[in-house]
């Protein structure tokens, strides 16, 4: 038996494993939150958990081309990547792919060396998410200087033009607002 047939097979169980090993990686008072409350409203976290991991493997174990799981991977980096995370951690919930496929797949692995030489394969394109997720990471965390550098530079030029005004304009203003 081919291992993209196991893990077809064990799709189920193994992605609720790598779910329950990302939530995980929050505070423990989110856990439950983030894992039972489906409406992605109220829970975009656990929304985009479920629908990631879904697209992602899917795209791991079909060997997709590297747009396909960029786009798989964005809603979970750009969360990732505004939260309270130091960037391996934030990338690292790809790598929580692996300890569950093995988990999942135990009694399988014992059965043939052919078996493991396909999740060697696995594991090499789950290395390859992982290189992209960092990716992603670090273009997320450019906007988000890019972003803070503008509003700076925005904020400084509004304070330069208030401070270098005509002191008659600047007094006019001021009788205006009383």
């Amino acid at each position: 038996m081919q291992l993209t047939e196991i893990l077809q097979s064990r799709k189920k169980a193994i992605l609720s494993n790598w779910r329950k090993r990302i939530i995980a990686t929050y505070p423990e008072d989110a856990h439950s939150f983030l894992k039972d409350q489906k409406d992605r409203f109220a829970n975009p976290i656990g929304a985009a958990i479920r629908h990631g991991t879904e697209a992602l493997y899917e795209g791991v174990i079909n060997c997709s081309d590297r747009e396909c799981l960029c786009g798989a991977l964005e809603d979970l980096v750009k969360i990732r990547s505004v939260q309270e995370f130091s960037p391996s951690k934030a990338v690292a919930f790809v790598l929580l792919l692996k300890p569950a496929v093995r988990e999942e797949l135990g009694s399988e692995l014992s059965a043939g060396d052919d078996l493991e030489v396909q999740l060697m394969d696995l594991y090499g394109r789950i290395d390859e998410l992982l290189l992209l997720a960092f990716d992603s990471y670090t273009d997320c965390r450019e906007k988000i200087y890019n972003i803070r550098i503008n509003e700076l530079k925005n904020n400084s030029a509004l304070a330069y033009r208030r401070l270098n005004r005509p002191a008659k304009e600047q007094k006019d203003n001021d009788e205006s607002r009383k």
